[in-house]
């Protein structure tokens, strides 16, 4: 009999620390998965921000341009043609004529502000916020604009310029 009372009692001492243990695993998982969680939801936040960041700004861009003759699509140089990779728009100031170039490069969205006649480099102008590749089409009376986002996603956009309607009438 004297057996049997030790391993009762060396049993009822264990029984608090195994219920210690299980409640310290369930909270270390509720922390874990929490964690995990918290992570996706900020790097969904972060993307859903970059794009609609990206899109505000070319947004934003195009309508303070939307003059007669101001915005147009091209390459990097300033050569206009109906497709690109660069959307410029111009300005003159005090009497010379100033460029705005919006492209991408090495991974982000680019702006340039610069006299029309000067030359200049990609890696010369003000990255902006990450984005993988912009592609820039014109027609009569309207942009449209491919993105593909840092996480590899693609948007198409297209905005209507008001001058164009407004030179046809």
């Amino acid at each position: 009999m004297m057996k049997m009372r030790v391993k009762r009692k060396e049993l009822s001492s264990f029984a608090p620390l195994f219920v210690f243990a299980l409640f310290a695993l369930s909270v270390i998982a509720v922390l874990l998965s929490g964690a995990k969680i918290y992570k996706e939801n900020n790097r969904r936040d972060s993307s859903s921000y970059d794009r609609v960041t990206v899109s505000q700004y070319i947004a934003t861009r195009i309508r303070q341009s939307d003059r007669a003759d101001a915005c147009f699509v091209g390459d990097f140089a300033g050569n206009e043609s109906q497709e690109g990779d660069t959307l410029f728009y111009r300005e003159i100031i005090d009497g010379e004529e100033y460029l705005t170039r919006i492209y991408c490069y090495n991974g982000y969205l680019y702006e340039l502000f610069s006299l029309a006649e000067d030359e200049f480099e990609p890696r010369d102008g003000e990255p902006v916020i990450p984005v993988h590749s912009l592609h820039f089409r014109r027609s009569k009376g309207s942009i449209e604009v491919d993105i593909e986002y840092s996480d590899r996603s693609n948007a198409t956009f297209f905005f209507t310029l008001r001058s164009d309607a407004e030179v046809a009438e």
